[in-house]
């Protein structure tokens, strides 16, 4: 399985989040994990919403606190270029939270910032990395 990070959005910026995504070409998939390019890059994206089993009870909270209501979207990746063109395509203007799968729950313009600010950076650089 390749990496994998998770796109929680706000509720009222879901289905433009969302809808940028699935604006990519779409190769191949089911009702809840598809595949789509962007250039060379080929993503899969789980809409299931399956992924929050995946967290206990104290991070459900933590995310309901700093977005309210969110919708969750699994995103799998090949390789951190690829997460970056990915990311920065999709956030601007969304409130939300990416969570890393290396323990840090960033909210969308820091990653952005980060993007933008410093090309290497990566999504295993945890903390103010």
């Amino acid at each position: 399985m390749r990496d994998t990070f998770v796109l929680l959005t706000a509720q009222e910026d879901a289905a433009g989040v969302q809808g940028r995504i699935l604006a990519l070409d779409e190769i191949t998939g089911d009702e809840h994990f598809r595949y789509f390019t962007l250039g060379d890059c080929v993503f899969g994206v789980g809409t299931s919403g399956s992924v929050l089993q995946d967290y206990d009870e104290d991070e459900l909270r933590e995310i309901r606190e700093r977005l309210g209501e969110f919708e969750p979207l699994l995103i799998e990746y090949q390789n951190m270029d690829c997460a970056r063109a990915l990311l920065g395509r999709c956030l601007a203007d969304a409130r939300g939270i990416v969570d890393t799968n290396y323990g840090d729950l960033l909210d969308y313009p820091e990653v952005l910032r980060r993007i933008r600010e410093r090309p290497g950076w990566t999504l295993r650089q945890t903390g103010a990395g």
